[in-house]
């Protein structure tokens, strides 16, 4: 508690677990993102004794997580910076789709009817592993870069006021504590407010 008083920031770990706890726009406690290697510790202890076993798509992912970790409370001073975010989220969001992360089980529905539709307007199919990767690959894409395209226009709508792109209290890009799982409320955060475009 003492360290998260005085730099308002921390990664907790029981080393099968991790999350990050920051502070909200107003000062308060928050969990800002989290991450688990392993389900339970006997699984957790299973990986650690043959930790080759590790999946490619849970190393991206815990790699892209740590980073976002050291570098939460950098300063985002370009566009450039919150592209490295949003691609960061959007590698996370890719290795969970194509990795068997459980908690996208209740999603599979949806992304199958989503694969339909864009399957029949484009008249191809996404039948084999390379063809649900090109899938898997463009849906993400086409998220973030709606993402990133959003928040451009959002600040351009700041009146013209200069505006740090947004870290700490207050930044202007918003995170969830789960890579990925949220994307649809930060797709909705803006909806009904005029852009000016």
């Amino acid at each position: 508690m003492d360290y998260w008083t005085r730099y308002g920031l921390v990664l907790v770990t029981n080393f099968r677990a991790f999350q990050i706890v920051g502070r909200d726009q107003f000062g308060h406690m928050v969990r800002l993102e989290e991450f688990t290697l392993a389900d339970s510790d006997a699984a957790f202890w299973a990986l650690a004794a043959q930790p080759a076993r590790l999946s490619n798509s849970l190393d991206t992912r815990f790699t892209e997580f740590l980073i976002r970790a050291l570098l939460h409370n950098a300063t985002l001073s370009q566009p450039r910076d919150v592209a490295w975010f949003l691609a960061s989220f959007a590698r996370d969001a890719l290795a969970r789709l194509e990795g068997s992360d459980p908690d996208l089980h209740s999603t599979q529905a949806r992304l199958e009817a989503v694969r339909n539709s864009l399957e029949e307007a484009l008249g191809i199919t996404f039948d084999d592993a390379k063809g649900l990767h090109f899938f898997y690959s463009t849906l993400v894409q086409t998220l973030f870069y709606g993402l990133f395209l959003a928040w451009v226009l959002w600040c351009r709508c700041l009146n013209g006021r200069r505006q740090r792109y947004g870290t700490g209290p207050g930044r202007q890009l918003p995170r969830r504590s789960r890579s990925g799982a949220k994307l649809d409320s930060l797709t909705r955060c803006g909806a009904g407010h005029r852009t000016g475009a």
